[in-house]
């Protein structure tokens, strides 16, 4: 459903490689040279957020293009790094004593945890380079300890989130719940095997906001100044 607002993962991909040649060019201590990380309670909007930070950080930014990573685009960075779209549609839903098994008997086998490990590495990396902005895939926790990476969650009470769900696609109130308890318990499994932190928890973040009373050019406008700020602070420890 969210993907039909985000560019196409190829653009976004070109984008990336185009900031890239500029890095080259740029102070490595450039004031915007950060990255966002975004979490969210499923139904939360963190995909229009994205996009409403993108254009506003280009906008402070002059000169610069800030690059949106979701699912689906660490996904592909990962196949170009020669992991089968097939392993990466089924990572994190193996039986963990046979992926383990398997892993030790077949050499061709790739295990949950290569993929983790695969994908944490390119979280880092691309983070890193900064004018990030990722949404999900436990980056909050993958860049925990990254200075210049900050760190928002997103919550709302259930029934915002279902009529959330609601006014963006063609689904009954049904077909929301199903979806979000499936979604939901997706997400429990990815956090448990991997990351092994509550998501939930405050401590984990540099804001909570409270998406069912903040609209997306409030949470917008708080989460720039947020990591501005902090920014700002990152400057003047060092001088």
């Amino acid at each position: 459903m969210h993907f039909n607002i985000l560019p196409s993962v190829d653009q976004r991909i070109h984008t990336w490689m185009q900031q890239q040649d500029k890095l080259t060019k740029s102070d490595k201590d450039a004031k915007f040279r950060f990255s966002i990380t975004l979490s969210r309670e499923f139904g939360c909007e963190a995909y229009p957020l994205a996009l409403a930070l993108k254009e506003k950080l280009e906008a402070h930014d002059p000169g610069h293009q800030w690059t949106i990573f979701d699912r689906a685009l660490i996904d592909q960075i990962m196949v170009d790094n020669n992991i089968s779209r097939s392993v990466l549609e089924k990572f994190g839903t193996k039986n963990v004593f046979y992926d383990s098994l398997l892993s030790n008997l077949d050499p061709h086998w790739t295990s949950d945890s290569e993929v983790y490990e695969l994908m944490v590495k390119t979280i880092l990396s691309l983070a890193e380079a900064g004018r990030g902005i990722f949404v999900g895939r436990g980056a909050s926790v993958i860049t925990s300890e990254m200075k210049r990476c900050f760190h928002f969650r997103l919550i709302a009470d259930k029934e915002w989130r279902i009529e959330s769900l609601m006014s963006r696609g063609e689904m009954t109130r049904e077909e929301v719940s199903e979806l979000m308890q499936e979604r939901e318990k997706e997400r429990e499994r990815f956090i448990n095997r991997f990351l092994g932190v509550n998501i939930n928890a405050a401590e984990n973040y540099h804001l909570v906001i409270n998406n069912g009373k903040s609209s997306v050019e409030e949470m917008a406008r708080t989460v720039i100044h947020h990591s501005l700020l902090h920014m700002d602070n990152l400057v003047q420890s060092k001088s």
